[in-house]
C-alpha cells in the first residue's frame, strides 16, 4: 500500500485516476495498486500532540540557549547550571519563555488525562501553538521578545521554521 501525505507542499504526488488502466506510481516510481491519502487531521490525536510537544520542547531549548547567551553577554556572567536554572525560573529576562513552557505543560496534561485526547483538542492546541509563533499583532508578553530572538539568532530562525512547518502539517 502506498501512503501519501496530503500536504500541498509535497510535490510529485501520484494521482489516482480510475479511468486509467495503468497503476499509479509512488514518488520512487514503484507501482501502487492501493493508494491511501493520509491527512494530518486524521492522525491519532495522541500522536499529533506528542509531535507538537516535542517540537515545542526543541524550540524552547534553542530559545533558552539564545537567551542564556544574551544574558551572559549583556547583563552578567552565568556562573553555573544552578545559577542558570534560578534565572530561568525567577529572572524577568526569562519570564517571556514561560508562555511557551505553559503551553507544553498544557499539552502534557492533555496527554496524561484519563480520557484520550480528542481530535478537536489536538487541533485547538496546534492552532494555539501556531498563533503563538506567528502572531497577527506582536504585542504580547511572548511575541515581542520572540521576534527579537528571531532577528538576533540564526538557530532560533531555523528552529522556528521547522516548528512552523510541522505545526502547519498537523493543523
Amino acid at each position: 500500500m502506498c501512503v501519501l501525505p496530503s500536504h500541498p507542499i509535497w510535490i510529485g504526488a501520484p494521482r489516482f485516476d480510475a479511468r486509467r488502466s495503468e497503476r499509479s506510481r509512488d514518488r520512487r516510481g514503484r507501482a501502487c495498486d492501493n493508494i491511501r491519502i493520509v491527512k494530518p487531521s486524521s492522525q491519532d490525536p495522541r500522536q499529533r500532540l506528542t509531535q507538537l510537544r516535542n517540537e515545542l520542547l526543541k524550540l524552547h531549548a534553542v530559545l533558552l540557549e539564545s537567551e542564556r547567551a544574551q544574558y551572559d553577554r549583556d547583563i552578567q556572567r552565568i556562573r553555573s547550571s544552578q545559577h542558570f536554572l534560578d534565572l530561568a525560573l525567577n529572572d524577568p529576562a526569562f519570564a517571556w519563555l514561560r508562555v511557551l513552557s505553559q503551553l507544553v505543560v498544557l499539552i502534557d496534561e492533555t496527554l496524561d488525562a484519563k480520557e484520550p485526547p480528542t481530535s478537536a483538542e489536538a487541533s485547538r492546541l496546534v492552532h494555539q501553538a501556531l498563533g503563538l509563533l506567528s502572531p497577527a499583532q506582536p504585542e504580547g508578553t511572548f511575541e515581542r521578545p520572540y521576534l527579537e530572538a528571531l532577528q538576533r539568532d540564526p538557530d532560533v530562525i531555523l528552529s522556528h521554521a521547522a516548528a512552523l512547518k510541522l505545526f502547519r502539517r498537523l493543523a
